[in-house]
């Protein structure tokens, strides 16, 4: 009868083994569309056969077995990273190429050709009225084409540094949603598919603003470190990024674009140059690259400054005094770009072509002037190259980069896609899996059942002999 008794008891073991296996698949099948979920796996296990003793073996439901491996996770961050840093660059790229179109009418090339025109015919009629009024329209153009393309140049500025903003805003609240998984865990919750589910959703969406690096502690908490070295999260405390826009007292460019600089937590050392991955490094690189080389910063004059700056000084040099200059600009030598102007106290009455020499030449200004289309001497130049020439080098410069990250951003956005396919090959939920996992859960349970019934009916004929 102990032994009858004994399977029995083995027998509703195994049925609750089996009940708890099927809640498993049960939830993994719920959660297949949970952004971060793992599937589990049920860890069957042998209970100890002593039939001297009264055990009788069967079977129980042991730890969970999560199919979620870290280094591939820890992968597909990374390459969540570059993928989001090339498509970033891109993009930044394309609005930048976008302000030194070449073809636009409006252009700082199409306006010098003009005044080039306006020049040449007033060479042509140093007298006439019209080709006067001509020219000093035309230098005007040149320089609203110099303030349409710095307008917009600040607008990109602005909107890079609301977008740092924005990241680091959001950098900081998807660390606040570790430290509090950090903190469920901590309370008991260490073992819990949706905490896990949590975190890693929440790391994957980190990844794409900053690449850090998470390491998972003994006690199941994560730590968030950057660099590898300056924690963001560790346990229940928080370290927030925080950004500031500088000029460095006493540098030779006061009144420039300020650099962005991220510093994190409390502390002074500036933590920009370690940032290279994710949204944030490509924003910080663009800022500090391709936009300052073509706009300037508190480091560099930009190259759209240069040529405003060389200009004024050639036109102005065929321009002698004692006449008013030819062209002026603001009080500030890094403004001259966005200040330009045709001297506001210069005529058509006062244009006068006659350049005194020796030898005097009647239309030697205009002729001066007219030249710079194809300089000769290398003063009329900027780097060896014409002002349209010059200018066409660093749109050149911007499309020659913006090919590289567009040909990286499909390279990197190929890679992304093979790393989420190997991630989800090996723990994303298969419903196909799954219902297999059901169905020989359920035969498990119907044969349990069966032997429950068997040894029922040999119980009551115990009894019944017993009675008899």
């Amino acid at each position: 009868m102990s032994n009858l008794l004994a399977s029995l008891r083995s027998s509703a073991n195994a049925l609750d083994a089996v009940v708890q296996a099927t809640g498993v698949t049960q939830n993994n099948i719920a959660n297949a569309g949970t952004a971060g979920y793992a599937k589990q796996r049920v860890s069957l296990q042998a209970r100890p056969f002593d039939p001297d003793n009264g055990l009788a073996g069967g079977v129980q439901f042991g730890p969970l077995q999560s199919a979620r491996d870290q280094y591939v996770e820890r992968s597909v961050r990374t390459q969540n990273a570059k993928t989001t840093h090339s498509e970033t660059r891109s993009t930044t790229l394309t609005r930048l190429e976008q302000v030194l179109r070449l073809s636009s009418g409006d252009s700082v090339p199409a306006a010098l050709n003009k005044f080039y025109a306006a020049v040449s015919a007033w060479a042509v009629a140093p007298d006439d009225p019209a080709t006067r009024d001509n020219v000093l329209t035309a230098g005007g153009g040149v320089a609203m084409a110099f303030h349409g393309i710095t307008q917009e140049l600040d607008t990109i500025v602005a909107e890079n540094g609301t977008e740092l903003q924005s990241v680091v805003d959001r950098v900081n609240r998807l660390a606040e949603q570790i430290r509090e998984y950090n903190v469920a865990i901590r309370r008991g919750f260490a073992g819990d598919a949706g905490v896990d589910a949590g975190i890693h959703a929440t790391l994957d969406e980190l990844s794409a603003d900053i690449d850090v690096q998470a390491v998972r502690q003994d006690d199941g908490t994560f730590t968030l470190l950057l660099d590898g070295q300056h924690p963001l999260v560790m346990g229940e405390d928080q370290y927030d990024l925080k950004l500031s826009f500088e000029i460095p007292a006493g540098v030779p460019r006061p009144g420039s674009t300020p650099r962005a600089t991220i510093r994190v937590g409390s502390g002074p050392e500036d933590r920009t140059s370690v940032i290279d991955g994710g949204r944030l490094g490509a924003l910080l690189s663009f800022r500090h690259g391709a936009l300052a080389e073509v706009n300037g910063d508190v480091t560099q004059k930009g190259e759209v400054e240069r040529l405003a700056e060389k200009i004024v000084e050639r036109l102005n040099h065929s321009w002698p005094p004692p006449g008013p200059a030819f062209m002026v600009a603001g009080a500030s030598p890094m403004s001259i770009a966005r200040t330009l102007q045709m001297n506001p106290a210069l005529s058509a009455a006062m244009l006068d072509a006659l350049d005194p020499g020796p030898p005097p030449v009647a239309n030697g200004k205009a002729l001066q002037m007219a030249k710079l289309a194809n300089p000769g001497s290398d003063e009329d130049k900027l780097d060896g190259l014409s002002f349209s020439s010059f200018f066409g080098k660093i749109a050149s410069n911007v499309g020659t980069q913006l090919n590289d990250a567009n040909f990286d951003r499909q390279s990197q956005t190929h890679l992304m896609a093979q790393a989420q396919a190997f991630r989800d090959q090996i723990s994303s939920v298969s419903l196909d899996e799954e219902a297999l996992y059901m169905l020989e859960f359920q035969r498990a349970y119907e044969a349990s059942a069966r032997i429950v019934t068997v040894l029922d009916e040999m119980l009551q004929t115990a009894v019944n002999i017993g009675r008899g």
